[in-house]
């Protein structure tokens, strides 16, 4: 049975509607069938070895490379609206970053010196920071979305839960796809993906690989600037040229593996790779105004007081940025040294260079307002660097034929440089920093099959983590050339305040217990309790020098949770579990209206308490069909600042209560191919964004459509396929907010940005 807390009236309602019209249950594993109403099994490395999905005993969703294709997902912010209690974020000024909240979980700090509360893997090797995580993967073989604390073989950076993007490795055949799409606003993207065999097996050197997959995406921008003026860089220097729109994609995408087969029982594969973004963000429009302030009575003329009334221009004069690039190396080494153990090395080195400029009022004061200028409100600028070096050895076995187990050392070193500069009403400020994080971890985990039906699983795992932080605060800067640390120590001049350094070292030990018990081949039940963990650090953002060397603590997660996975005549499968999780010391990040700081705090108490539900049903040959529903429910139970209990007056941002979508879909093979239709429909209630209550700009309910309607399997040129397909998504063009920040009482004004409207397109795919 699945307990859960009753919606509003108006989220039941919208629920209602929308199921009814779809008339069928549904679910976001999106397994395909295969046959004459079968479901396919999953396979998923959720516990680093290979098992189904309906026995992995973990709240899991699993997408497939054709589920992926059929739900236009190019990165992880397309994954949002398809997983229950899962709400993926994009960092709006920058491009390149996104934070996950899962089951009322996460972090949506934008600075690389703060680590996540749901990490990203990419074939195993860690990254380790939002910014940068934003990645449009190339040749996906599945995405596996863990929910809930993965403490045990995931380690630090894990209480909300894991997302693993697992890739297509090379195999012994030649064979490669080019896929174009063409879109409205201008979008162009071109894809492509060859697959080389080099040696052959029988060669006596072992078989040998390579795979390359690249692309490059290009869209025109969702804002027109009419803004007509001279363009201005931030402090009113100028540019090289003018912005007219805001919000384009222009990023090239390029990796490489080579996999080398030596023996029967060894590979080894190296995988590379590299995105570039160069984009112009949009910028946030105001939607609230204080008309007792300065600034509320000059933005007033742009005020956009409806969230469902998305604008389409906006009026801009300093220019908006977005660079970044992002690499990464990996090695993984595969030993089977018998038939029950395997020796897995993963080593990982990521680098990544990152610079955007943001203008933060929605307007161009300083143009319309020549003489005296007003200066513009709200600019930001950010340049971060970054390079962190993973290692991590597994032994992976079966003993006794009853016992399953893994084992586990992993090494991290990461360091960063960090500029982060704010102007506000013509003063500017930046804090420089750089940091350096070390740590180690040994784990382990076992499950002791006592049947057939009944298992024990337990699993612990030590953490040790070592940080330290330099700081100074530069001010008046002007928008000169970026700072590094090292150049304010060489010239201490350039600083106004240089802060002690701060170090702090953290240990925890994280650990799992679980009982598993199947009713039936096609049932599994089980019961677990898994905490996790998040050391503790420095904010680059804290002004008074004693907030920043004390810093914030580490967090901690205990959860509890039973869960079910069923399977019925392979055509229909329910999926289920029921959550509570008691969360130690939650940070929050309290953004400062008088300062324009956000600091980090840790709040006291927190309770979550909650359920998910994944239905899944192939209705007929034809017809597939399915839903999935997440609750949650947050409450700090305690939570004090300076004497004031803030336990009532608190949001949990990026965090809505209720999340559901359903799908129906449709495949019918014909002399020409195989005609494939389906459509989407995504739910989730408010959203806050920030922890201060009341939030003016929060963003509402929110219903989103899509659709896809294709022609698969199209035989050309002998053996070869083509692919064509139309898409469309947000087809009712709905408005919604998806970032917003409340600096009403100081400034004068509430900003928002618009989660992107109604698109469509055409893919044609060439499959060879």
């Amino acid at each position: 049975m699945i307990i859960m807390t009753t919606p509003t009236t108006t989220t039941a309602r919208h629920f209602s509607r929308s199921l009814l019209a779809l008339s069928v249950a549904l679910c976001t594993q999106q397994a395909m069938a295969q046959g004459a109403g079968a479901l396919e099994e999953i396979i998923v490395t959720a516990e680093h070895r290979e098992a189904t999905l309906q026995d992995t005993q973990i709240s899991i969703s699993a997408l497939s490379t054709e589920a992926i294709r059929d739900l236009g997902i190019s990165n992880g912010l397309d994954l949002g609206g398809f997983v229950p209690n899962l709400n993926a974020q994009p960092y709006v000024g920058g491009r390149t970053g996104i934070s996950y909240n899962i089951r009322g979980v996460g972090n949506s700090e934008t600075l690389i010196t703060f680590d996540p509360a749901v990490s990203v893997y990419l074939d195993g090797v860690l990254i380790a920071k939002n910014v940068g995580s934003l990645l449009d993967v190339l040749d996906l073989e599945r995405i596996e979305v863990l929910r809930g604390p993965q403490g045990t073989l995931y380690g630090r950076n894990t209480m909300g839960g894991a997302v693993n993007y697992i890739t297509r490795k090379p195999t012994n055949e030649f064979e490669g796809s080019v896929t174009a799409t063409l879109g409205n606003y201008g979008r162009q993207d071109l894809r492509g993906r060859l697959n080389i065999p080099v040696i052959d097996a029988d060669s006596g050197m072992g078989e040998l690989n390579v795979k390359f997959s690249g692309g490059t995406l290009n869209r025109d921008g969702l804002q027109d600037n009419e803004y007509d003026g001279p363009a201005q860089r931030q402090g009113g220097r100028p540019a090289t040229s003018r912005q007219d729109e805001l919000g384009t994609v222009d990023r090239d995408i390029f990796s490489a593996q080579v996999q080398w087969l030596p023996t029967d029982s060894l590979s080894v594969l190296y995988a590379y790779d590299r995105t570039k973004i160069d984009e112009t963000p949009e910028s946030p429009w105001t939607t609230n105004v204080n008309p007792d302030t300065f600034f509320g009575q000059n933005l007033a003329p742009w005020l956009v007081p409806d969230e469902s009334d998305r604008p389409d221009d906006i009026a801009v004069e300093h220019i908006m940025i977005a660079k970044t690039t992002a690499e990464g190396h990996a090695l993984t080494l595969n030993w089977e040294i018998n038939d029950d153990m395997s020796l897995v090395s993963l080593t990982g080195l990521r680098e990544l260079d990152n610079y955007g400029e943001a203008d933060s009022d929605g307007a161009a004061l300083g143009a319309t307002f020549p003489d005296p200028p007003i200066p513009p409100a709200i600019i930001t600028r950010d340049n971060q660097e970054y390079e962190s070096f993973s290692q991590e050895f597994r032994l992976i076995g079966t003993a006794m034929e009853k016992l399953d187990y893994s084992t586990g050392l992993f090494y991290m070193d990461e360091e960063g440089d960090l500029f982060n500069e704010t102007t506000a009403a013509g003063s500017s400020s930046a804090n420089v920093a750089d940091y350096s994080n070390e740590a180690w971890a040994i784990y382990g985990q076992a499950t002791w099959n006592f049947s057939d039906e009944l298992n024990f699983t337990v699993g612990a795992r030590y953490t040790e983590e070592d940080r330290e932080m330099s700081k100074a605060l530069v001010a008046n800067t002007g928008f000169g050339p970026v700072l590094y640390l090292s150049d304010v120590k060489n010239d201490p001049a350039l600083a106004d305040s240089l802060y002690p350094d701060a170090a702090e070292k953290f240990d925890n030990v994280s650990w799992l217990a679980s009982v598993g018990y199947n009713f039936t081949p096609d049932i599994l039940t089980y019961a677990k309790i898994s905490t996790g963990f998040q050391s503790g650090g420095f904010n680059a953002r804290d002004i008074d020098p004693r907030d920043f060397t004390t810093g914030f603590k580490e967090e901690t997660l205990l959860a509890y949770e039973l869960g079910m996975k069923s399977t019925f005549n392979n055509r229909f499968q329910v999926n289920a579990s029921v959550f509570f999780s008691d969360y130690d010391d939650k940070r929050v990040n309290q953004f400062n209206p008088e300062t324009l700081v956000s600091v980090q705090r840790n709040a006291g108490v927190v309770e979550i308490y909650g359920a998910e539900l994944e239905l899944l049903a192939q209705l007929s040959e034809h017809w597939r069909a399915g839903f999935n529903y997440g609750y949650t429910n947050k409450e700090y139970v305690e939570y004090e600042s300076d004497g004031v209990d803030l336990s009532d007056a608190a949001n949990f941002p990026y965090s809505p209560d209720n999340t559901a979508s359903a799908n129906i879909a449709y495949e019918y093979p014909t002399s020409m191919g195989l005609v494939k239709a389906r459509l989407d429909w995504s739910y989730r209630d408010e959203m806050t964004f920030l922890v201060p209550v009341p939030e003016r700009n929060s963003s509402g309910d929110l219903q989103l459509w899509n659709a896809r309607v294709a022609l698969e399997e199209i035989p050309v040129f002998g053996d070869k396929n083509l692919r064509v397909a139309l898409w469309g998504k947000n087809l009712t063009d709905e408005g919604y907010y998806n970032f917003g920040v409340n600096i009403y009482s100081s400034f004068g004004f509430d900003i928002n940005t618009y989660g992107e409207p109604r698109t469509y397109g055409i893919d044609v795919a060439f499959d060879f």
